[in-house]
């Protein structure tokens, strides 16, 4: 994120405040006496955890995310303390009373550490758009990157696993967390999931079907996507089936 990638919404100014701690510092600052808003999209196809922020004047501030559990909005604001989750999307952050002190104060903030706090398990996939309601000047910095890649080996925290599985099956379960976390490592794992027995359709339609073959078909497939040894196998199988796709709506292919 730069200078360039901000938009003022009412004539207010954008401009490079590079330091040596953090070369990507832009200032914004409104036009006029009332609140304007800046708009702004990450600069990098990367996700962004933390924020660096300084502003003696009231702002609202808004991070938009993807998550593994969907949307997610972060909103900082001067005043209040505390976080939690709002309208079942919005990560409400209380900066506290000395943000409206009339002294500049810099705040960092992990955007990951706080979704974990009040969602747990839940992991930030992208930072999608950032915009800030503001009345006078602001300091920002959105720092590139994410959290480091888990280890092949070693102890696998709870949310590595709940990261990783999200990633590699249809989605983690509790007892799929224990495994991986029993394991200690993501190549046993992989490994494991590549010798298990292949989780087979047929031979369950034949055995169950009445004569029309979309409803045994869709009921083992969930069965096996959700329950079977191979979740890996069958996560690339279907992510296959998006590239080679031949459509299920015809009657004649239905049945």
């Amino acid at each position: 994120m730069n200078a360039r990638t901000w938009t003022a919404r009412a004539g207010g100014s954008t401009r490079r405040q590079a330091t040596a701690d953090h070369p990507n510092l832009v200032s914004l600052t409104s036009a006029g006496e009332g609140f304007e808003q800046f708009d702004s999209l990450p600069s990098s196809s990367g996700p962004a955890f933390t924020l660096v922020f300084a502003s003696k004047d009231p702002f609202a501030f808004y991070v938009e995310v993807r998550t593994s559990n969907g949307r997610r909005q972060f909103k900082f604001e001067p005043g209040g303390a505390g976080t939690e989750l709002r309208f079942g999307y919005r990560y409400q952050v209380g900066l506290g009373p000395d943000a409206r002190d009339g002294t500049t104060r810099t705040t960092s903030v992990d955007l990951s550490k706080v979704a974990e706090t009040v969602e747990p398990g839940a992991i930030i996939e992208a930072v999608t758009a950032v915009f800030v309601r503001l009345a006078g000047t602001l300091f920002i910095d959105l720092l590139e990157g994410g959290p480091p890649a888990p280890p092949s080996n070693g102890e696998i925290t709870r949310t590595e696993a709940v990261r990783f599985l999200t990633q590699a099956t249809f989605g983690p379960s509790e007892a799929a967390i224990g495994e991986l976390q029993r394991l200690a490592s993501f190549d046993r794992w992989i490994d494991d999931q590549l010798e298990a027995p292949i989780s087979r359709t047929e031979p369950y339609v034949r055995a169950n079907s009445n004569g029309s073959l979309a409803t045994t078909r869709h009921m083992i497939w969930w069965m096996n996507a959700i329950d079977g040894r191979d979740r890996l196998r069958q996560r690339v199988a279907f992510a296959l089936s998006q590239i080679f796709v031949v459509s299920d709506f015809d009657y004649e292919l239905r049945n």
